[in-house]
């Protein structure tokens, strides 16, 4: 019995000797090995207890080789979109220029938010206060995580589950009561729920939410790559006319939207604390006012 326990802490090590981990697993992978030797010579006079914890640390040893290491690029996206701390101050100082040439506001009637950077407060306040004919958010589907319109990279939100194997859009609209795609207000993410108590939607209304394949809004909020070589790490968020098609405003950013910093919109009367260029989508974002959807399909700034 002793000659298993030998072979199985052989082979541990064997297995601690081959290239291509982490080194931390690979330590680990080394501690199994060791261990398994050390407990056949702790208990050689016990044969039968040792090849039992032997072959349970080999057996734990070879799991943890079969585990797959995060790399950085899992953890952080491609290293490409990283960009460096001298292009984010020029990307930064390029953004702050392009926003002092911005409107004030852009009346529109209805926008897709094609980069899913909307956070609920932004949803909310856009239809309830900006008074938007609709909002369209591109649905996230991250591996083994519900599909939701709220990104899940956000630390703080809770997701906007999206009972759909199919829509890639969920369409948001305040209708009138008794539409049948107006979900129960318990079934809404509690921020959500809290929001619609603050910034409350007219009366005999609820928000009805839609499934989509394709978006139908007169404009949309979306990010461009830089292709310049060197430059894949920045690029711009737009605010787009879907019709013409056309740029209405774009802000530079180092901020890829594999990994979007969110922020929430301002209310209309504070504009002291209107979000920056460190959250440029949501500084478009929160320029948008709407218009009745038969006055105009072209944005009108104010």
């Amino acid at each position: 019995m002793d000659i298993w326990g030998f072979l199985a802490g052989l082979a541990a090590l064997a297995i601690t000797a081959a290239g291509g981990l982490a080194k931390l697993k690979m330590i680990l992978i080394g501690i199994g090995g060791a261990g398994a030797l050390a407990t056949l010579l702790m208990f050689r006079k016990h044969p039968l207890l040792a090849t039992v914890l032997c072959t349970g640390l080999t057996l734990g040893t070879l799991s943890l080789w079969q585990t797959r290491v995060p790399t950085s690029t899992d953890l952080y996206g491609d290293p490409a979109i990283w960009a460096s701390i001298a292009q984010q101050q020029s990307t930064l100082q390029a953004c702050e220029a392009e926003m002092a040439l911005l409107p004030d506001r852009f009346a529109l009637t209805s926008v897709v938010d094609e980069v899913t950077a909307l956070d609920e407060h932004s949803i909310v306040k856009l239809l309830s206060l900006r008074k938007l004919a609709f909002l369209e958010i591109k649905v996230q589907r991250p591996p083994g995580k519900p599909a939701s319109i709220i990104r899940p990279g956000n630390p703080v939100a809770q997701p906007w589950r999206v009972d759909s194997p199919t829509a890639a859009y969920v369409r948001l609209e305040v209708v009138a009561e008794g539409s049948l795609e107006c979900p129960a207000l318990a079934s809404l993410p509690d921020t959500v729920q809290q929001d619609l108590k603050v910034w409350p939607l007219p009366p005999g209304t609820c928000l009805q939410t839609r499934f989509e394949t394709q978006p139908s809004a007169s404009h949309a909020l979306d990010y461009q790559r830089d292709t310049r070589p060197g430059q894949s790490a920045l690029g711009h968020y737009r605010l787009l006319e879907r019709t013409a098609p056309k740029v209405v405003a774009q802000l530079a950013t180092s901020n890829h939207p594999n990994h979007p910093i969110i922020g929430s919109i301002s209310q209309l009367d504070q504009p002291t604390v209107r979000p920056g260029c460190q959250t440029p989508h949501t500084a478009l974002a929160d320029r948008l006012v709407g218009i009745p959807l038969q006055q105009s399909a072209s944005v009108i700034a104010q």
